[in-house]
């Protein structure tokens, strides 16, 4: 973005990010032009589904498993068209942690809907997530 690093107090992202190819590459951007927070809404493809199936989601996400499981899925295209999402990733806020950890101390999470299960939490139950990046030191 042809914008000075910390150019905005907050950068914020509405569901985009599950349409791009590289989100880390914008959440990246997102850091870099942010001075004191990011916020994201967007999907979870983890919480999405039956219980069995999310649980499945969830542990090829955790074993590193879920892009070989996804490109079986997605038949080597890596994305799906629909005619309610058009051109979509498989995408979960929970994949921009690792990047947002490199400038953020605070990462706090809610569900768009009000649901999460007290025993799985969001990352297995939610469909859509709030995040919010800051530096602990920044929030008042």
């Amino acid at each position: 973005m042809p914008f000075e690093n910390n150019s905005f107090d907050l950068v914020c992202e509405f569901a985009v990010l599950h349409h791009v190819r590289d989100p880390n590459r914008m959440i990246r951007e997102m850091n870099r032009v942010a001075a004191k927070g990011v916020a994201i809404s967007d999907c979870n493809f983890i919480g999405q589904g039956s219980l069995p199936l999310r649980l499945l989601k969830l542990t090829l996400f955790l074993t590193g498993l879920w892009p070989v499981a996804n490109w079986v899925k997605t038949k080597g295209k890596g994305y799906t068209i629909t005619d309610g999402d058009g051109l979509a990733y498989s995408y979960s806020v929970y994949q921009g942690l690792r990047e947002l950890n490199k400038k953020w101390n605070s990462i706090r999470f809610t569900t768009t809907n009000g649901k999460a299960d007290p025993y799985f939490g969001p990352i297995a139950t939610a469909g859509h997530l709030f995040l919010f990046a800051a530096d602990a030191r920044e929030i008042v």
